[in-house]
């Protein structure tokens, strides 16, 4: 996953920050688990709106969400960025 990637044409360079993430991949598959994954992704994404709304908003049917289960990370930036 990309957090930045600002292009400097002038020092033929990029000014990235970056991860790479490692674990396994599983299908959520209860309905339970299901509306849990899509309220905390409706709260992120729409923070203004209330909990009734999200919940009027969430809908299960016809959704495949994957749950990640992180072993190991790694990541890097470009050394300006570490100057931050």
């Amino acid at each position: 996953m990309i957090d930045q990637d600002e292009i400097v044409p002038e020092q033929y360079t990029t000014y990235f920050r970056s991860v790479i993430v490692f674990g396994k991949i599983h299908e959520v598959t209860t309905e339970d688990d299901l509306r849990k994954a899509l309220m905390l992704l409706a709260r992120k994404y729409a923070p203004m709106r209330t909990e009734e709304q999200h919940r009027q908003a969430v809908h299960v049917e016809n959704v495949c969400v994957l749950r990640l289960d992180i072993e190991h990370m790694s990541g890097k930036q470009a050394i300006e960025l570490a100057k931050d």
